[in-house]
């Protein structure tokens, strides 16, 4: 085959897989962005890993070594959020997947140097189950720190087809209390916004007065893209006031939000895709947009520091949608459209 365009803003591993990024955060005095790595090939396998990669601007990363492996009774580490503690130790939450048990997530934990290079599992007994009863699937732990100690979400399907985020909540980020169903939706549901039946990569954060609900829809085992709600949320429960599509089309998947060093509410994706055979690596991440809410609106602009990066805003045939922002960058489209909540990621052929 022809030798593959490598994007030089969106980031891509040297070899491999790439879906799920998580983990974004500051420290070090430089970025650390992790993701779901298969290092081994470029298609995906259960046995996936943490991958990890830094940068001091967001835009330029440069790859580290796996920071994750699936470790003996683990089929693979998947999906989960990266925090520093009180006292500023890095600790990690992901999703212990085991033999025959892959839809029912454990979350384990784990203990990182202060260059977040070296983890330690530490307990290696999970810290938190599904609770017993309707829910039948359950990952991708999310976890901030709030004014009376920490607050962890997951992803997850309850019986009879509701998408859901369950709330735990903990003093030392150690032992875990189940506080109950944080909010669900019915996959018939459809105002505003589809949110199919199983919701993961959960996201809860206050953003310019309100609070927001970002949750990546599954249906039936299929990406159906990311939603959002603005609504309320007092500590238990979240309930939303209107629903919207954040992704359009079915390129951008599994957003990761965080704060920047300077306080920002951002935001990157997975920008899926199915490579070429014999292509080294498969997946992209998106570039870093900030983001505000206006009105019933969760609204997205470019990262200040991808100033620096050229745009193309070659022929393009949303262009006459009213598009506000387009970046290209070796085939890889972003834009957003005056009006309209959200990012659209698309490929075009170079």
């Amino acid at each position: 085959m022809a030798t593959r365009r490598r994007p030089r803003w969106h980031f891509t591993p040297a070899r491999g897989w790439l879906n799920d990024p998580h983990g974004v955060l500051w420290a070090d005095h430089r970025y650390h962005l992790f993701f779901q790595h298969n290092p081994a090939g470029s298609s995906w396998r259960a046995a996936v890993s943490w991958g990890h990669a830094t940068s001091a601007d967001l835009v330029t990363w440069q790859e580290q070594p796996v920071a994750l492996s699936p470790a003996p009774g683990e089929v693979g580490c998947w999906s989960g959020a990266v925090v520093l503690s009180v006292r500023g130790e890095p600790t990690l939450f992901y999703t212990r997947v085991r033999a025959g048990a892959a839809e029912l997530g454990q979350v384990a934990r784990a203990v990182g140097d202060p260059a977040l290079s070296r983890w330690r599992r530490d307990p290696w007994d999970p810290v938190v189950t599904a609770p017993d009863g309707a829910v039948r699937e359950f990952r991708d732990p999310y976890v901030w720190r709030a004014a009376d100690g920490w607050r962890m979400l997951v992803g997850a399907r309850l019986a009879g087809g509701a998408g859901a985020v369950l709330q735990y909540r903990s003093g030392d980020l150690r032992e875990w209390a189940y506080d109950g169903v944080l909010v669900q939706r019915a996959a018939g549901e459809t105002a505003g916004a589809w949110t199919g039946s199983m919701w993961e990569c959960p996201q809860l954060f206050p953003l310019d007065g309100t609070w927001v609900l970002m949750v990546s829809a599954l249906h039936d085992g299929v990406p159906r893209g990311v939603a959002y709600a603005l609504g309320d949320y007092d500590g238990h429960r979240f309930t939303p006031r209107v629903w919207g599509r954040f992704s359009h089309g079915d390129l951008m998947y599994a957003t990761t939000t965080f704060t920047d060093r300077d306080g920002r509410r951002c935001a990157m994706s997975w920008l899926r895709e199915t490579a070429p055979d014999g292509s080294p690596w498969a997946g992209a991440l998106s570039l870093p947009w900030v983001l505000r809410v206006s009105g019933d609106l969760l609204l997205a602009e470019p990262h200040p520091n991808l100033a620096g990066c050229p745009g193309d805003p070659g022929p393009h045939p949303e262009q006459a949608a009213g598009v506000r922002t387009l970046i290209a960058d070796a085939g890889i489209v972003e834009l957003t459209i005056t009006g309209r909540s959200g990012v659209t990621a698309l490929r075009r052929p170079v």
